[in-house]
Formats: C-alpha cells, sequence, structure tokens
C-alpha cells in the first residue's frame, strides 16, 4: 500500500491563495491499484490555533 501526502501551492508567493492538503490512499492487489480514495482540503487563510495545519 502506497500513502503519499502533500501540501500543494497552485500559486507559489500569493499570500490570498495558500494552496490545498493532499492524500491519496491506494489499495493494491497482485500489482495492480484496486481501490483509490482521495481526500482534499483547502488550507484556510486564518488557523483555528497558533500551530496552522503545517
Amino acid at each position: 500500500m502506497a500513502v503519499p501526502l502533500s501540501h500543494l501551492d497552485l500559486e507559489p508567493g500569493n499570500p490570498d491563495n495558500p494552496g490545498r492538503a493532499l492524500a491519496d490512499f491506494f489499495r493494491l492487489e497482485h500489482g495492480k491499484v484496486v481501490e483509490h480514495w482521495d481526500v482534499i482540503q483547502e488550507i484556510p487563510l486564518e488557523s483555528a490555533n497558533p500551530n496552522g495545519m503545517f
């Protein structure tokens, strides 16, 4: 099983667009992808706490 996670910034340097947080999940059988799930969430401009998402 492969589980890549990433923070995607589509407009680097644009403080009005901080990007998206993504996670893709794959289930493999005999070396082939048989299921795929993904989660995509916009990164908020203001965090609910001082730590932020990343």
